[in-house]
């Protein structure tokens, strides 16, 4: 995924010398919804308090991705979808880096890079991978659409035109370029910094003015563990789809011999 990482407000690192950070919003908001809660338990989500302020601002990042809002609408929505945090990170905040920068110019903003095609595979293989697999389910099908729809809500619209453009590789890599070349073009170069996870720590600590952490630098996100994880979603959707075949089946076959009995 690309990320921006607009610090000192609403965008940033997860260190908690910078304050809340605001992360993934989208995987984050499964909890929200006790329709969606079925779908967290099987991608084995981190359990997470019920917390009203957190979901009631989901629906705002969706208002925001489906777009049509008035400039002074979109001001307010930001501010109020970041409220109570000093920085955030990933999807969806890093779409609207440039309305961030504007609302706190001073802000850094670190921009992580890498190659288009990479990057591609990668956004595939994780989060982008699941209105894939939400179209293979049965049982589940319906809830994993109604979550689908809120990530091309969210995310998927203003990154790359909607979900529908999810396989058409030259879109999505032509989104992604123009995204970093648009950073690059409106944050001044002082304040920005061009990153690439394999550097480590110490280029991300030195622009933010942090020291460097003993503990080793993050992996996250792994996309073969991504992939176990979607492989389990579509075996206990078809483990119930059969459970429940069966079962109709077998009430079905049970009444029809009644009938004939009687």
């Amino acid at each position: 995924m690309w990320h921006v990482f607009v610090l000192q407000y609403l965008v940033g690192w997860r260190q908690k010398s910078l304050g809340p950070c605001l992360g993934s919003y989208w995987s984050r908001s499964l909890h929200c919804n006790p329709v969606h809660w079925p779908l967290a338990w099987i991608l084995s989500t981190k359990p997470r308090s019920f917390n009203p302020s957190f979901c009631a601002k989901k629906a705002l990042w969706a208002k925001l991705g489906r777009g049509g809002e008035l400039a002074s609408d979109l001001n307010s929505d930001l501010v109020a979808a970041l409220e109570g945090y000093t920085a955030s990170c990933d999807f969806p905040s890093c779409l609207y880096y440039n309305e961030l920068l504007a609302l706190n110019p001073a802000a850094k903003v670190v921009l992580t890079a890498r190659d288009a095609d990479k990057w591609y595979e990668s956004a595939t293989s994780t989060n982008w991978a699941i209105p894939r697999v939400a179209r293979r389910l049965w049982l589940l099908h319906p809830i994993a659409q109604r979550f689908v729809r809120e990530g091309d809500d969210m995310i998927l619209r203003r990154a790359i035109g909607g979900q529908q453009h999810i396989d058409d590789r030259q879109h999505c890599i032509q989104a992604y370029e123009r995204h970093v070349e648009d950073v690059k073009r409106h944050v001044p170069a002082e304040q920005l910094l061009v990153f690439d996870v394999k550097q480590g720590w110490e280029p991300l600590c030195a622009f933010l003015g942090k020291p460097v952490p003993t503990t080793p630098f993050p992996h996250v996100n792994d996309a073969a563990q991504f992939k176990l994880t979607l492989e389990r979603l579509v075996l206990v959707d078809t483990v119930l789809s059969v459970a429940v075949a069966s079962i109709l089946v077998g009430s079905f076959a049970y009444f029809v011999q009644r009938l004939a009995v009687l």
